[in-house]
């Protein structure tokens, strides 16, 4: 179960990277700001500083969980596990506040960013 708790990790690091992309270097693309709910242009250019700022976060904790299986890989469980529950953790937390802004797509963000995360730290905790 270990190994299939790696995969999920890793795909939910991929999955904030990818987020950090499109919160940063893609935010003034049309399509990507009308993925987060933004209705024109000139709510993205109001909110770009908002997104540059959540799209590092998310990168943050997408290299806390490399970061953390790579110490796994080199035998240091301890640091590296810490370090990786803690930022899955932290993530599964940033889709639960999603949830709590009551709003259709929220929910939505929150289960494509907050399901991965989720289920890579129910496999750790039942190993």
């Amino acid at each position: 179960m270990l190994i299939i708790a790696i995969v999920l990790a890793v795909l939910a690091a991929v999955l904030h990277a990818g987020l950090f992309i499109m919160q940063t270097a893609g935010w003034h693309s049309h399509a990507v700001w009308r993925r987060f709910g933004i209705a024109s242009q000139a709510d993205a250019d109001t909110t770009a500083p908002l997104a540059y700022s959540l799209g590092f976060m998310s990168l943050f904790l997408a290299i806390g969980v490399i970061v953390g299986i790579v110490l796994i890989g080199i035998g240091w469980m301890q640091a590296g596990s810490a370090l990786a529950i803690f930022a899955l953790a932290c993530m599964v937390a940033g889709a639960i506040v999603l949830v709590g802004s009551k709003r259709k797509r929220g929910i939505r963000m929150a289960l494509v960013a907050g399901i991965l995360p989720l289920a890579a730290l129910i496999l750790v905790i039942l190993d």
